[in-house]
């Protein structure tokens, strides 16, 4: 039998209370620089893009979420509107949290649990990453968006 919305809910409150985050680890982090689109080309404007991924799976008493991240700042030239990418950057962070009872998972919860959870305890780790590197490369500090459902 299906549970019903208040029920699911109620399961994943439970969940929530018997989870803790025990370790945010960046596994990955590439990051690319074009020198020569400074140096050939007249930039009209930039365009900032981040396009996140999350995923979460169970192993024993843990749950071990996956952050991704794609960032791009792309360039659009002055004199012919070429989008030029400038930086790119690929992110990965691995969290692991511990459960103290599993009871309460089951797919709709880590479903919800992925989709709000593991964003809002990645996102800070992400944007201090972007935010930093591109102030090392030289550049004004890239504040990636706040995150929205």
């Amino acid at each position: 039998m299906a549970r019903s919305p208040r029920n699911h809910e109620q399961a994943y409150r439970n969940f929530i209370y018997s989870i803790q985050l025990e370790e945010i680890r960046l596994t990955k982090m590439e990051v690319k620089l074009d020198e020569s689109v400074l140096t050939n080309s007249s930039v009209e404007s930039t365009r900032p893009q981040f396009s996140p991924s999350f995923s979460v799976k169970v192993d024993g008493v843990y749950v071990i979420a996956s952050a991704r991240a794609k960032v791009s700042v792309d360039v659009v030239g002055r004199d012919n509107d070429d989008i030029v990418p400038l930086i790119s950057m690929k992110l990965a962070f691995r969290l692991r949290y511990r459960i103290a009872d599993s009871e309460f998972v089951n797919p709709g919860v880590l479903r919800l649990f992925k989709e709000r959870n593991v964003p809002v305890n990645a996102w800070p780790y992400m944007r201090e990453i972007v935010s930093n590197t591109t102030v090392r490369m030289g550049f004004p500090a890239l504040v990636i968006p706040v995150r929205r459902r």
